[in-house]
């Protein structure tokens, strides 16, 4: 079902061999006819291992997603489905493709399921052009033996959308991850040395004028 719904159950009783019932329930208004139809949803949060959506320069670097599926029925089984997908803006026009995919099959213990997606990926190379967007899918898993069959219930799956996006940090010669965790180091060994270079010239001026009171004195 595309939206929440309710289902109304009538009953009528007639004689045998009459078609005209000599009783009926068809109150649509009744809650013991009534069964709510609730739709499954499933959302998405990506984010890096510092737990923001800007990710760090390299070969090897983790991409996370933590999705949640609700409206479900305890005791079901279901099927999620993610793709990590590359979108390269060039000219107006975007190519997206997966990087990285997988399954994961659960039986729901309670109407709201959560797990946390990871993975690998190369941001070496990347520009500002690039960025990477979390896709899921939720499926019912009585029917995920036949493909054709398959009962897609959710899906999230929006190239635009800033919750399911992770970025990478601008090229630099000092990469902005690398600096916020060296930074302090780096500024303390340059007070340091700052402070050594003042002394030694503080020292130099003190002999130079103490041996120049020497001299006048002989």
């Amino acid at each position: 079902n595309d939206t929440d719904e309710e289902i109304v159950a009538y009953e009528t009783a007639t004689w045998e061999g009459e078609n005209k019932p000599f009783t009926s329930h068809e109150d649509p208004k009744s809650k013991e006819q009534t069964i709510k139809s609730v739709t499954p949803n499933i959302t998405t949060k990506a984010h890096d291992k510092d737990n923001d959506q800007v990710l760090a320069r390299g070969e090897k670097v983790k991409a996370f997603d933590d999705t949640e599926a609700t409206n479900l029925i305890k005791g079901q089984r279901y099927i999620v489905k993610a793709q990590l997908m590359k979108i390269v803006t060039k000219d107006g026009k975007e190519d997206i493709s997966p990087v990285y995919e997988t399954t994961k099959e659960f039986t729901a213990e309670s109407a709201t399921w959560k797990h946390k997606f990871e993975t690998d990926i190369d941001t070496s190379k990347d520009g500002a052009e690039v960025r990477y967007v979390w896709y899921e899918w939720l499926y019912d898993g009585v029917v995920e033996t036949d493909k054709d069959k398959e009962d897609k219930l959710a899906e999230h799956n929006d190239p635009t959308n800033k919750s399911q996006t992770l970025k990478v940090e601008p090229k630099s010669e000092t990469p902005l991850k690398k600096y916020a965790s060296t930074g302090e180091q780096a500024i303390g060994w340059l007070s340091t040395l700052g402070a050594a270079i003042l002394a030694a010239i503080f020292g130099r001026e003190q002999y130079a004028k103490r041996r120049k009171e020497t001299n006048d004195g002989e």
